[in-house]
């Protein structure tokens, strides 16, 4: 993404902004899990060449989540995974709401510690398409026009507070969009 002309206004909404997301929780057990398994096979067969896949699983895991970023231009947002870039322009999402995901059922996704990309059946709320890095905890619903989107910034009410400022409305609990006018006025 190249930044706008020097000429071009840069007021809070004409810039871009990168959200990282949620970090991993169990990033180490997953890793330690995957490397004994994958070793105990190669022992238990004497078969050596079958520890090899462990390392690249692990690099495959690493490599999706250093891919995986939300960018908000002036215009639309950016979903970087590894598998490609979604775009979404702001005029195709009709609110943004504040959610705590539960967890759920992979239904087609990709799922390694710190990326969960695809369609999952989570708690409460049904059959949902994740763009993020967890299926638990905070995360930003996006009802477009055709369907919705979650994504799971590090800071969900950064995010929010951002789509707000692009005229995006948001529905969320009190203490939520208190901070958000609180970032409004700073």
């Amino acid at each position: 993404m190249t930044p706008p002309p020097p000429d071009r206004p840069q007021g809070p909404s004409r810039r871009w902004h990168a959200l990282a997301p949620t970090p991993p929780r169990d990033e180490t057990l997953w890793t330690g899990l995957v490397l004994l398994l994958f070793g105990l096979a190669a022992w238990a067969t004497g078969v050596p060449w079958l520890f090899a896949p462990a390392p690249l699983l692990v690099f495959l895991a690493y490599l999706a989540r250093a891919r995986l970023i939300y960018l908000l231009g002036p215009e639309h947002m950016v979903i970087q995974t590894l598998a490609g870039r979604r775009t979404v322009p702001y005029g195709t999402i009709r609110r943004a709401e504040y959610l705590e995901l539960g967890g759920g059922l992979r239904l087609l996704a990709t799922f390694a510690p710190g990326y969960a990309v695809g369609w999952f059946y989570l708690s409460g709320i049904g059959r949902q398409q994740v763009l993020g890095s967890t299926d638990r905890g905070p995360a930003v619903r996006l009802h477009l026009i055709r369907g919705t989107v979650i994504i799971t910034p590090q800071d969900p009410v950064a995010a929010l507070s951002l789509l707000d400022e692009r005229g995006i409305p948001v529905e969320a609990p009190r203490w939520v969009l208190r901070e958000i006018r609180r970032r409004r006025r700073s």
